[in-house]
This record gives structure tokens, sequence and C-alpha cells, in this order.
């Protein structure tokens, strides 16, 4: 949970409230090797107009239908999706 708080805040300039309880995971295939995620929710409380890598990423904020529309992993499609029901 600790490492998702880290890397939104260092990714997308973002701070707020997140759940123990990972929502799912999944794996793929990065840098030679298998790279294990865990999905946590987040409430967001705090959008940063500076972060640290936004000079090499850029935020957007979307539905829940439109992030899953732009995710390919099946995976991690379905969890975006449940977060209806959450």
């Amino acid at each position: 949970m600790e490492s998702a708080r880290k890397e939104a805040l260092e990714e997308a300039g973002i701070t707020g409230s997140i759940e123990t309880e990972p929502i799912g995971s999944y794996r793929y295939e990065k840098w030679g090797g298998t790279c294990t995620v865990s999905m946590f929710k987040m409430e967001i409380v705090t959008i940063l107009d500076v972060w640290e890598e936004a000079g090499q990423r850029s935020r957007e904020l979307l539905t829940i239908d439109e992030a899953a529309g732009r995710v390919e992993e099946p995976a991690l499609k379905e969890m975006i999706q449940a977060l209806r029901e959450a």
C-alpha cells in the first residue's frame, strides 16, 4: 500500500486515502522478467500542479469507462470496471 501511495505521488502528483486491501493484481513481462502489480483504490484528496515526474509523464482524469477503454491488459481492465460496484 505504501508503494502505491509513493507511486501515485511521484508519477501522477496525487495524494489521497488508499484502501488497505488491494482490489486485485496482475502480472506482465518487463525488463526480461515478470512483474506483479497489486492495485489499490485511492480517493484523491490533492492534485499537485508540479510533481516529481511531471516532465516524463502526463496526467489525465478519466471516468471508469474511459480508463477501461484505454487498457489492453484483461485483468487490469476487469479491475477498473469493477470499481463501478466499489
